[in-house]
């Protein structure tokens, strides 16, 4: 090996001397300090490569080999110690796995109801509170009453008024029209009969010309006030009934208005349920139509998930379900 070694140095050796022969007669501007440096470090790198590739030669790898194999000889051999095994044995069978689907969700009340007010008006109380469960009927929001019930005696007092007028305009058609045909007819058969003598003596000379024809003119008077009587009285009485009616009529109506004005002044509750949100103050202006508070019936809740579309031929009707509720826990 050494042999070797020392004969590829000196063809480096040789090699590099030639190399920097020819490099002087090329380059002769370069300066020779840093040239003989570079050829220096050339020749060191060869060197080491050399030497590399001489220990992995075939020689070098058969000594190794029998140095290796000469030491294991020499080494006492130590018994083999024998392997222990355990061997259980287990039942298996066929069972179920059960595949679970997860979906994300949300929860649905049975009914979710906005109650709005029908009237305007301050706020002046709020007895029910946020979260609470509340009854059909149970007061939410008082408004103020401000001048309703001074009106309300006042649309009594009208109504009052126009009914006592309809009762007398009844009675008095039914109870002067016949007494006025009789007082007009008895007129008519006293003017009649005047006349009558009244002719008899105009034969004789007995009754003067002007005399009679007042009779006559008496009598024609008669006549027409009886005709008057029997065609025009009906339908002034009836439109006497007709106008007091009316006023009847209209005194209820405005009454009936202020009365209810006066109840929907009391917010109340439709229905059963959780009064989730009240969306007035006290003190504040309430509207007509505006949001009061919003009632939730939580008796019954419906439960909404969006199954991915590769699980649903998974699912079936009657299946078990856990349902985890943000903040409640499962159930």
């Amino acid at each position: 090996v050494c042999d070797v070694h020392s004969i590829c140095t000196s063809s480096i050796l040789k090699f590099g001397r030639s190399i920097i022969e020819s490099a002087g007669r090329t380059v002769m501007k370069i300066k020779s300090s840093y040239l003989l440096a570079g050829l220096i470090a050339l020749l060191v790198g060869l060197w080491m490569a050399s030497g590399s590739f001489m220990k992995d030669t075939p020689a070098a790898i058969n000594d190794s080999k029998q140095a290796d194999a000469s030491s294991e000889a020499n080494m006492p051999k130590q018994p083999v110690a024998a392997s222990s095994f355990t061997v259980s044995a287990v039942t298996v069978q066929n069972e179920t796995i059960n595949r679970t689907i997860r979906a994300n969700g949300v929860s649905e009340a049975a009914f979710d109801v906005t109650v709005s007010s029908k009237v305007d008006g301050n706020i002046i109380k709020i007895p029910a509170t946020e979260g609470s469960e509340i009854k059909l009927g149970d007061v939410l929001i008082i408004l103020d009453k401000g001048t309703l019930p001074e009106q309300i005696a006042a649309a009594k007092a009208e109504l009052n008024a126009a009914e006592k007028s309809y009762y007398a305009a009844q009675k008095q058609s039914k109870g002067t029209l016949k007494e006025e045909l009789a007082a007009a007819r008895a007129n008519l058969v006293v003017i009649e009969k005047r006349l009558s003598i009244a002719n008899e003596l105009a034969k004789d000379n007995f009754t003067a010309p002007l005399e009679l024809a007042q009779l006559k003119a008496d009598y024609e008077n008669a006549r027409v006030q009886l005709a008057k009587i029997e065609t025009a009285q009906n339908y002034r009485s009836e439109l006497e009934v007709a106008q007091n009616l009316a006023r009847v009529e209209a005194a209820r109506a405005s009454l009936a208005a202020l009365q209810t004005q006066l109840e929907d002044s009391t917010i109340t509750s439709p229905v059963s349920g959780l009064l989730e949100t009240l969306h007035v103050e006290k003190g504040e202006r309430m509207r007509r139509d505006a949001a009061a508070a919003t009632i939730l019936g939580m008796d019954t809740l419906s439960v909404i998930v969006a199954v991915p579309q590769n699980d649903i031929a998974q699912i079936s009707v009657g299946d078990m379900v856990d349902v985890t509720i943000a903040g409640a826990g499962s159930n």
